[in-house]
């Protein structure tokens, strides 16, 4: 009995050793994953900068993305300037004057 119970005791160990080792192999992992990433996006924001990319902004304001869509001609705006377009009459859209009757908030 005490022969069987030593020897799950030593497989235990084994266990516990093993999954410590890949414990340790995978922080290793993250952490470079982590670091290339970074490396990645950073040469992604320079591609964007030499081909001249921009992240998309207002077109009204031009401070935050557009994250809403006007209903008939689907131009998009800031949450803050699609509203001023309801409630400005005649309510047309900034861009190419068409009625507007209501935005989206864009997913």
């Amino acid at each position: 009995m005490n022969a069987k119970l030593s020897e799950v005791q030593e497989e235990l160990t084994h266990i516990g050793e093993k999954a410590d080792d890949l414990l340790l192999r995978t922080r290793k992992l993250v952490s470079t994953l982590v670091i290339e990433t970074r490396v990645v996006q950073k040469h992604m924001l320079r591609i964007k900068e030499l081909l001249g990319f921009e992240d998309p902004k207002c077109s009204i304001c031009c401070k935050g993305p557009p994250d809403h869509c006007v209903d008939k001609c689907h131009h998009t705006f800031c949450k803050t300037c699609a509203s001023r377009m309801l409630c400005n009459p005649p309510r047309r859209c900034f861009v190419c004057r068409s009625p507007v009757l209501a935005y989206y908030k864009i997913y």
